[in-house]
């Protein structure tokens, strides 16, 4: 099974502009006010600081390093994008109010038990990504509490999903992408049990079957799923059809036939089939 880090290249480019692996869209989130953001004092700056507003597709705005005072429209959410030496200095941002971060960026930087305890108090964040890390199942305790949540990368992990069923607490999660995990057959049972509101959904390069589709089938609100690199076959991927609101299914690399994507590609004609990476 290919991992997801031998399928792109991450550029700091990627973290200006609101993207995942499904493209850019609208956030809801609770009303921000006109607010000053007040950054602790650390020896070197914990990392770049941008905002931009909650309701629109533009990009990033770059606002410098996180230190001294960031003052915030009415609307703008606030991003937080760590760096590896940064994150020596994490745990001062304990200091911040809880609503002071809506996004925060863990992207392939080290993380520590006392990291995530001072991330699980961050009660304002609508998006969490901890992509290309080390954390594995022990994190679930800890996002467990960020009850504003709506999307969380957790791709090129060590998640095995054994802890998922934690995440029923995140009533508001509409994103999860598990790509590159150690994710099977069983953690997807209890994503569509814990997680019923997902509109998107990335599973590419993980070990999951043909069986995982009849679960994935009742997640009822889905618009977009990757299953890029995984053993699915043409055995129950019709029910996949069911999902009235799926625009987009990303089936590359896998053991789908060429006949059944075009079966697929009738009988759906307002979906975008994916069966090449060069057409995602």
């Amino acid at each position: 099974m290919m991992n997801a880090r031998n399928a792109g290249t991450n550029t700091l480019a990627n973290t200006f502009i609101v993207l995942s692996v499904f493209g850019a869209f609208t956030l809801a989130s609770p009303a921000l006010a006109d607010r000053t953001v007040i950054f602790p004092p650390t020896p070197v700056p914990i990392g770049t600081a941008m905002t931009h507003p909650l309701n629109n597709e533009t990009p990033l705005r770059m606002l410098g390093t996180s230190k001294g005072n960031v003052s915030l429209k009415d609307g703008d959410a606030l991003y937080l994008v760590p760096t590896p030496e940064g994150m020596r200095y994490f745990d001062a941002l304990s200091k911040l109010k809880p609503q002071d971060l809506q996004h925060l960026r863990l992207h392939d930087v080290p993380i520590s038990t006392s990291n995530f305890k001072t991330v699980s108090k961050m009660s304002g964040l609508t998006h969490l990504d901890l992509s290309y890390s080390d954390v594995n199942d022990s994190v679930f305790q800890y996002i467990a509490d960020l009850k504003n949540l709506q999307q969380l990368d957790l791709s090129s992990t060590l998640v095995r999903g054994t802890t998922l069923s934690q995440l029923k607490a995140l009533k508001h999660l509409i994103m999860l992408d598990l790509a590159g995990t150690r994710v099977h057959d069983f953690a997807v049972n209890t994503i569509v049990e814990c997680c019923p509101n997902l509109e998107r959904l990335n599973l590419a390069a993980t070990y999951i079957t043909d069986d995982s589709i009849l679960k994935i089938q009742k997640l009822k609100n889905l618009r977009k799923l990757r299953l890029a690199k995984t053993n699915i076959t043409d055995k129950y991927i019709d029910k996949l059809l069911q999902l009235k609101h799926l625009e987009k299914l990303t089936l590359s690399h896998t053991h789908v036939s060429p006949k059944k994507l075009e079966q697929l590609r009738k009988a759906k004609p307002d979906c975008k089939f994916v069966f090449r990476a060069t057409d995602d």
